[in-house]
């Protein structure tokens, strides 16, 4: 599945009132249209990535461009912000599930000029996932945002996502792994294949995880950034539970390329559906199965980091 972003359609997504009445509908609007709705928000509080970085303030980025059209594709109501004040409990009724491409504290106003959130607000996306709505996030949405939020010692969101950026290094060639085919959005992929991207290292992976997709560290610089690739193989692409809801994350999504890949667009078309609960997939942890038992997989997905 290949986006086709026209002119034509980019004016009708910023010029519509159709998108006004859609937001203002609410809950009645997606019982009448039986649509999953999807809240796609790009806040960058930290840096920003070019992909989200909007040309003007009223006109959409990249991200959102793709994403909005994928939604019209696979049936998915997706409505794009930059408007971190919306992740709050009374609008976040209104959806199924929520998309994050974003970075840092979205409680801090950052350098992009749109609103943040309130941070008496910041339970309201744990709670939204605990009672039963999904959540989708690439690349930086999710591992590199909420690093601030610590209580008692500890980052409910970023447990919640099922690991935390540490660092990365260069763009690169990468080869990754398939390691659940039967996945919605992984038959899009061959059970191996090479992507060029900006590779995150994670740490605080957590025992719940459902590894979709592995990234094999052999196949990129092992002294770039003080060795931080020298390690074992570590996910890439997951899903898990949080409550009664759904989690998504990939690492994938540093720049255009690979949003304009139609594998990685019915990839992120299928993990909406699958995040709304209009896809069945399973997300029960597979780390014993692949590591043999949770001891050692823990072992090898947080090893020591990298001596500088």
């Amino acid at each position: 599945m290949r986006i086709a972003l026209s002119a034509a359609l980019l004016c009708g997504l910023l010029a519509s009132p159709s998108l006004l009445l859609a937001a203002e509908s609410g809950d009645a609007q997606k019982k009448a249209d039986g649509k999953p709705k999807v809240l796609l928000l790009t806040k960058s509080s930290g840096y920003e990535h070019g992909v989200v970085r909007r040309p003007k303030k009223e006109e959409l980025s990249h991200v959102e461009k793709t994403m909005v059209a994928i939604g019209k594709e696979v049936g998915v109501d997706v409505e794009p912000t930059k408007d971190a004040s919306k992740l709050n409990a009374e609008n976040l009724k209104d959806y199924d599930a929520v998309f994050l491409m974003t970075t840092g504290d979205l409680d801090k106003p950052g350098n992009d000029g749109f609103p943040a959130m309130k941070k008496e607000d910041r339970q309201a996306i744990l709670d939204f996932i605990k009672q039963g709505g999904g959540i989708v996030m690439t690349h930086c949405g999710g591992a590199d945002t909420f690093h601030g939020w610590v209580e008692e010692g500890r980052k409910p969101f970023l447990e919640m996502v099922g690991g935390e950026f540490a660092t990365h290094g260069r763009v690169q060639p990468g080869a990754i792994e398939v390691i659940e085919p039967s996945f919605p959005g992984m038959e899009a992929f061959p059970t191996t294949f090479s992507l060029p991207d900006e590779w995150y290292v994670y740490k605080g992976l957590q025992p719940n995880l459902r590894i979709l997709m592995m990234l094999n560290t052999s196949s990129l610089d092992q002294k770039d950034r003080n060795g931080a690739y020298a390690r074992p193989n570590y996910p890439i692409t997951w899903c898990s539970s949080y409550g009664k809801g759904r989690v998504y994350y990939t690492g994938m999504g540093h720049h255009q390329k690979t949003w304009d890949d139609p594998r990685f667009q019915k990839m992120l078309g299928q993990a909406m559906l699958w995040s709304a609960g209009k896809k069945a997939g399973e997300n029960a942890s597979n780390l014993e199965r692949i590591f043999g038992s949770q001891k050692v997989a823990m072992e090898r997905l947080n090893p020591p980091p990298a001596k500088k």
